[in-house]
C-alpha cells in the first residue's frame, strides 16, 4: 500500500517565460542557413564591402554599432572573429582597414533569439556554491531548454534560492546570454587506450 502525504507538492505562482528579446549572435554565410545544398552569396556580399570608400565604411559601421548597442557583450570581438572567419576569401596581401574588417564581420553576423519559440522543461540541483544562504535555505542552478527560431533547442541555466519556508525565487537572467566554445582537448594516450578497452 502506497501513502501520499497531502501537501508534498504544491503549485507556485512563479512562471518561467520565454523572452524573444535574449539573443546571441552566429556566424552567417548567405545562402548556407538551410540543410539543403546551396551556392554561397558570401562573394558578391564581400565585393561589394571591398568596393565601399572608406567614408561609407565608417558611416554603415556606425549605424550598425549605434543599432546593436547593448544588445551584445563584445560585440566588436565578435565581429572580428567572423571576419576572420573569412580570411580564405581574401586575397592575403590585401590590407583591410579594421572599420573595413568589423564592417566585414558584421555583415556575417546574425541574431538568433534562443527563447524565441518557449522555455520550458525546467530541472534544478542544489548548488554548489552555498556561501552566504539563509539558515536552512539552499541556493540551485536551474537548466532549462530555449527553443528558438526553426525550433532549435538550446540549455540555458537560471539561479534562484529556496527559503527555509520552501518557497522558491529564481534570480533574474544575466544581461546578455552568451554561448559556450569547443577547444580541443588533450589527451593521455594511455588513459585513452584504458577507454577504448
Amino acid at each position: 500500500m502506497t501513502s501520499v502525504r497531502s501537501g508534498l507538492v504544491t503549485r507556485n505562482p512563479q512562471r518561467l517565460a520565454a523572452d524573444p528579446a535574449r539573443v546571441i549572435t552566429r556566424f552567417f554565410v548567405p545562402g548556407q542557413e538551410s540543410f539543403e545544398p546551396q551556392e554561397s552569396r558570401a562573394g558578391v556580399v564581400l565585393s561589394r564591402i571591398l568596393a565601399l570608400t572608406d567614408d561609407d565604411v565608417q558611416s554603415t559601421l556606425d549605424d550598425v554599432l549605434t543599432r546593436f548597442d547593448g544588445r551584445h557583450r563584445h560585440l566588436k570581438d565578435t565581429f572580428r572573429r567572423h571576419a576572420r572567419e573569412l580570411a580564405d576569401r581574401l586575397k592575403p596581401d590585401r590590407h583591410l582597414s579594421d572599420a573595413r574588417m568589423l564592417l566585414l564581420g558584421a555583415a556575417f553576423t546574425m541574431e538568433y533569439a534562443i527563447e524565441g519559440a518557449a522555455l520550458c522543461n525546467p530541472s534544478i540541483v542544489a548548488h554548489p556554491d552555498q556561501s552566504d544562504t539563509a539558515p536552512n535555505s539552499l541556493r540551485f542552478v536551474m537548466s532549462v531548454r530555449g527553443i528558438g527560431e526553426g525550433h532549435q533547442s538550446s540549455i540555458g541555466f537560471r539561479t534562484g534560492v529556496v527559503d527555509a519556508a520552501g518557497q522558491p525565487t529564481i534570480d533574474e537572467p544575466a544581461p546578455y546570454a552568451a554561448t559556450g566554445r569547443v577547444s580541443g582537448a588533450l589527451l593521455d594516450a594511455s588513459v585513452f587506450g584504458v577507454e577504448l578497452g
